[in-house]
């Protein structure tokens, strides 16, 4: 009889190399600066955005500010979601019946205020005159004399 054991063989597998997580710039990247502008021309919030793509809506912010065109992009796309806003007040009063028309005319009115605050040249109240580089207030005085007197 033979005193020796035998010896088990331990087979050693490589670790796993996790995969580190997308980086929320690396989800953004991905989706690209259309996309975003698009959701947000559709009267999307950027909470609903940021969850779309699984990241914060402060890194949404932090990555449209890194890229000038994509700031003014998404500016614009701001300024175009106000037709958005005031279709779904329309759409929100058409489906109201007799129990829910007071709830819809709330909501319709937060989402004018939405189009107002995206668009204020297009859906704001103007309450003042005032002139831009688009349309100057002109002042024009004509003076005239009749035999000779002022």
């Amino acid at each position: 009889m033979s005193t020796r054991k035998a010896a088990k063989a331990v087979v050693v597998s490589k670790p796993k190399k996790q995969t580190k997580p997308a980086t929320a710039r690396a989800k953004l990247d991905a989706a690209g600066t259309e996309a975003i502008c698009d959701m947000l021309t559709q009267g999307d919030s950027f909470r609903v955005i940021a969850a779309a793509y699984g990241v914060s809506v402060s890194r949404l912010f932090e990555w449209i500010e890194l890229d000038p065109e994509r700031s003014q992009a998404c500016a614009r796309a701001r300024v175009e979601a106000a037709q958005a806003y005031d279709d779904k007040a329309l759409e929100t009063l058409e489906k109201a019946d007799k129990e829910t028309i007071s709830v819809a005319r709330e909501v319709a009115a937060h989402y004018r205020w939405r189009a107002k605050a995206a668009n204020p040249k297009r859906y704001g109240d103007r309450t003042t005159v005032q002139g831009d580089s688009e349309s100057p207030v002109e002042h024009r005085v004509r003076i005239s004399f009749v035999d000779g007197k002022p």
